[in-house]
């Protein structure tokens, strides 16, 4: 498996979905150099859950536009080797999106994130934090003392109170007596 063919795949311009389907799921069987992909088309198939007719069109059609090469030809039982190589290929321009572009502009600071309370007012705000399961069933939503303050970027667990103070549901116990009479 070839993650680094797979990965320049996505940057090729003019494939149908299918298409790029079928090269991924050929560069899922290629060496790192794009050689040795020699899946057949019963296995392609079911790997992107087409039919064997579709699958051998995608294939013809990815020959005939330079995508792929044969480099033997299947046959007895045998499947077809074939080259990814994509340097002849057209390849799509780089993403650049304004909402990223202007992401990448923004200055990067070490301030910690905001803590929200709740719009009623009637329970804490969340905590930013771990904290262990005993204080967090006691009620104590606070964080353990070795705590540090998050910075940006560090991926952080809130924990936020139930908004109903009841439980979800309540045991009931009652006994049944039953007359005969």
């Amino acid at each position: 498996m070839s993650v680094q063919i797979m990965v320049s795949a996505f940057s090729l311009a003019g494939l149908k979905p299918t298409e790029l389907l079928v090269l991924l799921a050929l560069a899922d069987h290629a060496h790192k150099d794009g050689t040795g992909a020699r899946p057949s088309i019963a296995r392609l198939a079911w790997k992107v859950n087409l039919s064997e007719s579709q699958v051998e069109k995608l294939v013809r059609s990815l020959l005939e536009r330079g995508f792929i090469k044969r480099l033997k030809r299947g046959g007895n039982g045998r499947a077809s080797e074939y080259e990814l190589d994509f340097s002849a290929v057209e390849q799509k321009p780089p993403f650049n999106s304004e909402k990223e572009q202007s992401k990448d502009n923004e200055p990067r600071t070490n301030q910690p994130p905001p803590t929200v309370g709740n719009s009623n007012g009637n329970h804490p705000p969340p905590t930013v934090g771990n904290l262990n399961e005993s204080a967090a069933a006691n009620g104590n939503n606070q964080p353990p003392p070795n705590a540090q303050s998050p910075t940006a970027g560090d991926a952080l667990t809130v924990l936020e109170p139930s908004l109903n103070p009841r439980p979800a549901f309540k045991i009931v116990r009652f006994k049944i007596k039953f007359f005969i009479g």
